[in-house]
């Protein structure tokens, strides 16, 4: 009696671990898809929702150009355009 042999199983125990992460990422993946397109009604955020009100973002832009403005900067098509019209005063006969 002591030397009786375990009966083995139809799987063995490595392939049951395997079966069993299939089976629960299944079932996870099963939930997210419920949740996002199914009877669960969840709706996600709309994708430009910024959470931020537009004043906001106007007076953020209106600041940055207000702080470019005391630091001397110059948009790089304005600094372009004066020095195209200062080479051109240069080369002009009058």
């Amino acid at each position: 009696m002591s030397h009786l042999r375990q009966a083995a199983g139809a799987f063995p125990p490595v392939a049951i671990h395997y079966i069993a992460a299939v089976a629960a990422a299944l079932l996870v993946a099963g939930v997210v898809a419920l949740s996002a397109f199914g009877p669960l009604n969840v709706q996600m955020p709309p994708v430009d929702d910024r959470g931020v009100s537009p004043l906001a973002l106007e007076a953020g832009r209106e600041w940055e150009i207000q702080r470019r403005a005391q630091s001397g900067y110059m948009e790089p098509v304005i600094q372009s355009g004066d020095a195209w019209e200062e080479q051109r005063r240069q080369q002009s006969p009058f």
